[in-house]
Order: structure tokens, then C-alpha cells, then sequence
């Protein structure tokens, strides 16, 4: 719907990561996304998973564990999921969030694909 079309160009749009792309970059990202909704407390995903995709958080905030400690929070315009795709491992933490959240999620070979046509993105998230 729109207004999903509308929070995730805004996000990107935003973002100072992401902002570098190229219209088509986003629209690519955009189109391979998708949007998903987390209660509270609800978890994303538990350290040790395998990790396919990376999450961009459009709304909302979430807690950083790692085995079990609270590490760091993460809050709009920030992303997570990355290192287990970067570095081809489990996931290195668990992800909670502290809120009700919006995340948009990219799936592991959109992300490479972006990342072969923006050298210096991947450089940048690494």
C-alpha cells in the first residue's frame, strides 16, 4: 500500500547510511523488502540463528542481547542482521523489541546484490 511505500522512502531517503544510494538502488531494496511488525517484547531473531536477512528499523526501538546481557537499544533509522550475512556466521546477538516496531526486512541476496553495485555502502556496514 502507499503508506508502506511512503515509510520506507522516508527511511532511505533519511537514513545516513543508506541516503548515498541511487534512486534505483532503493527502488530495488524497495521492491525485495518486506514490511514486519513486532509487538513488545516480542523477539526478531535469538543469538545462534541462522541469519538470512537484514532489518531496518522504520519505527521503533530494540534491545541488543548478547548471552543474555543487554549490550546496546537501536531506534529508528538504524539496522541490524548484518554481520551474520557479512560474515556468513549465526547470529551474534539476540534482537528484542522494546516497543511496538516497524522493520523492513531485506533478504540475504538483495543485500549482496546492492552491495556488488555499492562498493563503498559495503565498506561503510562492515
Amino acid at each position: 500500500d502507499s503508506r508502506e511505500a511512503i515509510l520506507v522512502t522516508q527511511f532511505f531517503a533519511s537514513s545516513l547510511v543508506f541516503r548515498s544510494l541511487t534512486p534505483e538502488s532503493i527502488d530495488f531494496l524497495s521492491s525485495r523488502g518486506s514490511l514486519e511488525y513486532f509487538d513488545k517484547d516480542k523477539t526478531v531473531f535469538a543469538q545462534g540463528e541462522a541469519g538470512d536477512s537484514l532489518f531496518l528499523i522504520l519505527r521503533g526501538t530494540v534491545d541488543v542481547e548478547v548471552h543474555g546481557t543487554h549490550v546496546k537499544k537501536l531506534t529508528q533509522g538504524s539496522f541490524f542482521g548484518e554481520i551474520a550475512l557479512i560474515a556468513n556466521i549465526p547470529r551474534t546477538a539476540t534482537i528484542r523489541a522494546t516497543e511496538p516496531s516497524v522493520f523492513f526486512k531485506i533478504s540475504a541476496d538483495s543485500f549482496w546484490e546492492v552491495l556488488v553495485q555499492h562498493i563503498d555502502l559495503g565498506v561503510f556496514i562492515e
